[in-house]
């Protein structure tokens, strides 16, 4: 007696169609996309001279900023210029202000007027001006 075999059928995922697929779709979403220009704004900071610093002193915490990353209040030098240094100064030695003078070198990094600004922030001063002076 002769019995019949199965045909072994092999199954198998064309790929070709999926490639195609795949690349559709990225070019679907290639051609889709928008890509942002990256903008930047150029800052010219105002130029005042260290006269007109004294007249604000009286009333206003100044505080001084040079490009040797170094930093004034009321003429006293921060040892060190770091966020904890300068809040812990600035909550020892004058609780009371609540107006503040920036004045930065026209070479200081701006990542350090933002880092003066953020405690002054969190010590509740109300006006804060920025002020830029040209070192001779």
């Amino acid at each position: 007696m002769k019995f019949l075999r199965k045909k072994n059928t092999e199954l198998s995922l064309e790929v070709t169609p999926l490639i195609d697929i795949v690349f559709l779709l990225l070019i679907f979403f290639v051609l889709n996309s928008q890509f942002d220009k990256l903008t930047t704004m150029e800052l010219s900071l105002p130029k005042v001279n260290s006269n007109q610093l004294n007249e604000l002193a009286n009333e206003n915490l100044i505080i001084e900023i040079n490009s040797a990353e170094e930093i004034i209040l009321n003429g006293k030098r921060l040892s060190e210029f770091s966020y904890t240094s300068l809040n812990d100064f600035i909550i020892n030695n004058y609780p009371e202000n609540k107006k503040a003078v920036i004045s930065a070198d026209s070479d200081t990094k701006y990542q350090h007027l933002v880092t003066v600004m953020d405690v002054l922030n969190k010590n509740n001063f109300d006006s804060v001006e920025i002020n830029a002076i040209e070192l001779k």
